[in-house]
């Protein structure tokens, strides 16, 4: 809540893998209606609008294969003006394609820009249903147990040059809220259920 009541933009960043389980779980804390997600412009982009959709939150396609044209560049330009005008987002710094668990460049340049303030975010199910793809996309069986971990937020400074040794840091800290929500998953499992 603290990044959110700052007046800042926010970037919500988590591993691929885990962005159901983290997204679902946020959307009864936040308001969905100011997030944007980003994803492919492709076919698997149109599933995803759906569920942007169904949460509240507005779908942001693109193409994120590396293509240096110009319309590129001004959608990326729409998005740093969408993130700064307030409409946060969430992102997921791996995709779309992997290798997983590997900070691409783009969430430094877009958070620096914008003078967002990323939240980092780890998830963790022990009952999931994992897609058999690079990622191991895990889907939650219905009433499973859900651990999420929200890591310290933090900024990049605007006079930051080396976004590579950035992009390191949020990798670090990325597996390290993604650890912190397998432990507490364990740790703090409820009296009442043996799983």
């Amino acid at each position: 809540h603290q990044a959110m009541d700052s007046g800042r933009p926010v970037i919500l960043a988590g591993w691929h893998g885990r962005s159901y389980m983290v997204i679902s779980s946020l959307i009864p804390y936040a308001d969905a209606s100011k997030f944007s997600v980003l994803m492919p412009d492709d076919w698997r982009g149109g599933s995803l609008a759906i569920l942007a959709r169904k949460l509240g939150a507005k779908p942001f396609p693109m193409n994120l294969f590396g293509d240096s044209t110009l319309g590129m560049g001004r959608r990326l330009v729409k998005m740093v003006r969408n993130i700064v005008a307030g409409g946060s987002t969430f992102i997921a710094p791996d995709g779309p394609d992997g290798p997983a668990y590997v900070v691409k460049p783009g969430i430094s340049y877009i958070a620096r820009k914008a003078n967002a303030i990323i939240v980092p975010l780890g998830g963790y199910c022990r009952h999931v249903y994992g897609v058999n793809r690079w990622d191991n996309y895990a889907l939650p069986y219905p009433f499973s147990r859900i651990s999420i971990h929200v890591g310290e937020p933090f900024t990049i400074p605007p006079d930051h040059d080396d976004l590579s040794s950035m992009d390191e840091q949020i990798t670090d800290i990325l597996h390290r809220v993604t650890a912190q929500a397998e432990a507490n998953y364990y740790v703090h499992r409820p009296s009442w259920r043996r799983d």
